[in-house]
């Protein structure tokens, strides 16, 4: 039998797996879960939002497996995947949530930050985050969705436009413009 730690049999299995195979979608999984446990810990120690996260990665990839294409990288593509659902966890929670769980991960690297600097960090990334929900809000729906879809779900142009029915070209603006407006209305946070 073939290693399973060899990309090329982890893109063979991934093509079974898209084809309906159970068996190479299961050991994908045990593969990986205790990989993507241990990378989700760079983003919080709440092993419920880990947990949570990896279990909607595995589901989202085998309900959505007739539009997902074969990886160039399997152990990356689920990386990405997880870190874009552990941020989607977070977002079920409040502002502060999420600025507390992301300053807990920059203090595992550097744990000499004193407590008052760790003080004002977190309220330095509450505003920030809270300017970057107005400037969000600001945007069109149109505007929004396409961000949205973009940035936080990680879809592509091709699919955005299809999702949206409008023109990969009109998708490239509308983000475009989004990002402008954005940027314009954050200038301290894009410097």
């Amino acid at each position: 039998m073939p290693d399973i730690k060899d990309n090329h049999y982890q893109q063979e299995l991934w093509k079974l797996f898209l084809d309906g195979d159970t068996k190479s979608f299961e050991a994908l999984y045990h593969h990986y879960v205790q990989l993507l446990y241990h990378y989700g810990r760079k983003f919080t120690s709440n092993e419920l939002i880990i947990e949570d996260a990896i279990h909607e990665v595995f589901l989202s990839i085998w309900k959505g497996r007739v539009s997902i294409p074969v990886p160039i990288s399997v152990r990356y593509y689920l990386y990405a995947c997880l870190k874009r659902a552990i941020f989607r966890q977070f977002s079920k929670f409040d502002v502060q949530s999420e600025s507390l769980v992301q300053e807990e991960y920059r203090n595992a690297l550097s744990p000499e930050i004193s407590m008052e600097d760790q003080m004002m960090n977190r309220e330095s990334e509450v505003s920030k985050m809270a300017e970057f929900r107005d400037s969000y809000n600001k945007l069109s729906q149109p505007q929004q969705q396409a961000v949205f879809l973009k940035f936080y779900q990680g879809k592509s142009t091709l699919e955005i436009a299809e999702i949206m029915g409008m023109g990969k070209d009109a998708i490239y603006k509308l983000i475009q413009r989004a990002l402008v407006l954005m940027k314009k209305n954050l200038p301290m946070i894009f410097l």
